[in-house]
């Protein structure tokens, strides 16, 4: 291809294109192309080892965390949890799973859950303002380092605050992370999520909160390298 550029004495200028085309397109063929991540369709309630695990870095000099698999359970039953006195609060189990650390005895883990669920939460007198709470046991304890609210024993997280009496379901997220560590070889921890309310308004009408479909991912990480 040829371009014609006019010099002011009118006398045609010809630069030729196609090396800077070719070369265009030599670039561009010789880019690598992004990959695309890969997921291996796994049994609900099953942990899948990943076949190249992920690797998770640290601060420190010891080995980073690599992904060793995942756990994945969806309830699409709905939960309620309610109460009726001032500052209350109360809870209902949506989940309740044993999940594997695959380490010997002495050796650790780290749980990295997530939850991700349809919420509604008001108050029994139908007016606006009550809190909803979900709530984190790992073991029958405060995930750690969480993060979650261990004030009065409550290890939860506020997904709405003083949330209007509409009814209606909002779409929901948390993560936390827990380090748990085996008594025995490849020990199964119990990870538990509950969906609760608050009662912040200060009358004895309580609080009510509920969940539709819900689903739980739980990421094990181990520095145990000589599992993958």
């Amino acid at each position: 291809m040829q371009m014609a550029l006019w010099s002011k004495k009118g006398k045609v200028i010809t630069v030729t294109c196609t090396f800077v085309v070719a070369l265009a397109v030599t670039l561009i063929s010789g880019a690598p192309a992004r990959a695309q991540a890969t997921h291996q369709p796994g049994t609900p309630g099953v942990l899948n080892p990943n076949v190249q695990p992920l690797t998770k870095h640290s601060g420190s000099d010891a080995k980073p965390l690599r992904l060793w698999g995942t756990f994945f359970d969806a309830n699409s039953f709905p939960g309620t949890a309610g109460c009726q006195s001032v500052a209350c609060e109360e809870f209902e189990q949506i989940f309740a799973e044993q999940v594997v650390c695959p380490v010997e005895k002495g050796d650790s883990c780290t749980f990295q859950i997530t939850i991700e669920s349809q919420n509604r939460t008001a108050a029994n007198d139908f007016l606006p303002g009550e809190d909803g709470l979900y709530q984190f046991n790992v073991d029958g304890a405060a995930p750690s380092p969480g993060p979650v609210d261990t004030l009065g024993g409550c290890n939860c997280y506020s997904w709405s605050l003083h949330q209007p009496n509409s009814g209606a379901f909002i779409g929901t997220s948390y993560g936390v992370t827990a380090t748990v560590t085996n008594t025995t070889n490849r020990q199964k921890h119990s990870v538990e999520v509950g969906i609760g309310c608050a009662e912040t308004q200060g009358d004895t009408s309580g609080c009510y909160a509920g969940t539709g479909s819900a689903n739980l991912q739980v990421a094990v990480y181990t520095r145990n390298w000589l599992l993958f």
